[in-house]
């Protein structure tokens, strides 16, 4: 399955790159956007279910 990543809005420029493939109804790839990615990058998954525990724990975060 191809993937179209996007860039986190978490992101920043400079060292904190994360790019995210949202690829319903599967797992949530999650990649460093810093990498060269002409060839197939490493990445980790994520089911959608810790995803959504993590983001909520981000979004408490930032308050």
């Amino acid at each position: 399955m191809s993937a179209t990543w996007r860039k986190s809005s978490y992101s920043d420029n400079i060292q904190e790159c994360v790019e995210i493939a949202d690829t319903c109804p599967g797992p949530i790839r999650i990649r460093d956007s810093k990498l060269d990615h002409a060839t197939p990058s490493p990445c980790i998954t994520a089911t959608p279910s810790p995803w959504t525990t993590f983001l909520h724990a981000l979004r408490a975060k930032k308050r």
